[in-house]
């Protein structure tokens, strides 16, 4: 390869890692993801939650620096240019704090007062894909069990 394996790369969709080799050296690399999907929740989030009025631009270039401060020294040796998918909420949450205290910051801010911490009322309201049962365990028991209890 003319690159000896050196490009940066992100797909608009998921990629199976790729083992390339480079100099007689078999390098692994884990493309990246790049899509709406780190950038908008965390914006949606803040922009929701503090009732921000207008959604400036600069709001999403706050959120590009917030994601690209997230990227590790882990991250760059496999070949990403994002954190980890499965670093999602996180991420989002992330943005979401960076994005809220800049607003604050700029008095576009509709909730008030101020959340005195940013990242906790966040998070609190932050949706979470996790149910609770809402029916009881359903157990089949044995014949004849029930008829000796009563």
């Amino acid at each position: 390869l003319v690159f000896k394996g050196r490009c940066v790369f992100a797909g608009g969709s998921p990629f199976n890692d790729v083992l390339l080799n480079v100099s007689g050296k078999e390098v692994h690399f884990q493309p990246g993801q790049c899509n709406n999907s780190y950038i908008f929740p965390g914006v949606g989030l803040a922009i929701t939650l503090c009732q921000i009025r207008p959604v400036l631009q600069e709001l999403f270039v706050i959120a590009a620096e917030c994601l690209a401060d997230q990227v590790d020294e882990k991250d760059l040796d496999v070949g990403r240019v994002f954190p980890p998918l499965r670093d999602i909420r996180n991420v989002s949450l992330a943005i979401a704090v960076h994005v809220a205290k800049y607003a604050y910051s700029k008095g576009i801010c509709h909730y008030e007062p101020q959340p005195k911490d940013i990242e906790l009322y966040l998070s609190q309201k932050m949706y979470d894909p996790n149910y609770l049962p809402v029916m009881p365990d359903v157990y089949d028991w044995p014949l004849g069990v029930t008829d000796a209890v009563s």
